[in-house]
């Protein structure tokens, strides 16, 4: 929570899902809510990844969307790097390096020199023959309105 709450771009909607925790994390989500008003906690029975993505998706107000889950952290200029494309190349989908990064070591698992940009024919051609599209939802901003009639599949992982 530490990296998304230190973002430069501030002007964000975060939303956080209790998919059913059976610990204290609902309520530290609560305590988060309290401290800070772009935080916006919502409490279900536990779904599934994807069920939470779909939910947050339903809820959440803004007309860009990204998600991060409990256990990533992200550059403090992520948030303002990936809308900043969005805007610039008239994007629906934009997308920053990953990192795996463990106590002894970081591995970079996309690596990319400067901006690429791909339709989205190009976009799947490149996600499914090279390492040039990373297939995750983590590490990507998206115009909301992609989800209109689309939805993780409810006992996937992306």
């Amino acid at each position: 929570m530490d990296s998304i709450l230190t973002q430069i771009f501030q002007n964000i909607e975060i939303i956080l899902i209790d998919d059913g925790s059976t610990d204290q994390r609902g309520e530290l989500c609560d305590l988060l809510a309290k401290k800070d008003k772009r935080i916006h906690v919502f409490h279900k029975q536990n779904g599934g990844l994807s069920d939470a993505r779909n939910y947050g998706l339903r809820v959440s107000k803004g007309k860009y969307v990204a998600f991060i889950d409990s256990d990533d952290y992200i550059d403090c200029h992520m948030i303002e790097r990936l809308y900043d494309l969005v805007l610039s190349y008239h994007a629906q989908i934009a997308c920053c390096e990953v990192m795996d990064v463990y106590e002894d070591r970081q591995i970079c698992i996309q690596k990319r020199k400067g901006e690429l940009c791909f339709d989205g024919k190009e976009a799947l051609k490149q996600a499914l023959i090279s390492d040039m599209v990373y297939i995750s939802a983590c590490n990507k901003m998206y115009v909301k309105s992609l989800f209109k009639y689309v939805q993780f599949p409810v006992g996937t992982i992306l």
